[in-house]
């Protein structure tokens, strides 16, 4: 594996990574009463966001990869090649103090923008044409988190934050 910790990854550079440089190394966890798959983050990542701030999501973040409800993996499973573009929607959720400072506090334009990331790193991801799934894919899981991601904004991310503890 020729993953290099040390390095930052953007919008620009992520897609010229190999499959053995993908920066995104998980592990399931097994929990008692696992009623969402839980995965965590093996290597600390470092990545640079759309407006050039950086980010650095420490080793050991647990997260669900995608929020989709179980009976919908079979159309929208909640892994796949934009995991990233989930981890770092998460890790925005969770670190919505930092994702607020950007926007002088207003909730409105921070949750847009964690959303609108998520959208950037998953079409840089698994980009095709107009009619292609993979785009579809993209815009969906977009407008599930712009329809029910403000549950776990406005509730301080508790299911990710229980997660973590």
């Amino acid at each position: 594996m020729h993953l290099d910790l040390t390095k930052t990854y953007s919008l620009k550079n992520i897609y010229e990574c190999s499959i053995d440089e993908n920066p995104v190394v998980i592990r399931k966890v097994i929990a008692p009463n696992n009623r969402w798959k839980t995965y965590e983050l093996v290597f600390e990542v470092n990545i640079q966001l759309s407006n050039n701030k950086l980010i650095i999501i420490p080793e050991g973040f647990k997260w669900d990869l995608s929020s989709v409800p179980r009976i919908f993996w079979s159309l929208l499973p909640p892994d796949g090649d934009f995991i990233i573009a989930a981890l770092i929607h998460d890790w925005l959720y969770v670190d919505k103090n930092s994702c607020l400072s950007w926007f002088d506090g207003n909730n409105k334009q921070a949750r847009k923008f964690a959303d609108k990331e998520m959208l950037k790193w998953s079409r840089v991801m698994h980009a095709g044409g107009f009619l292609n799934w993979r785009t579809y894919d993209n815009y969906i899981r977009y407008a599930g988190v712009r329809i029910f991601g403000g549950l776990v904004w406005y509730s301080d991310s508790a299911r990710i934050k229980a997660m973590n503890e």
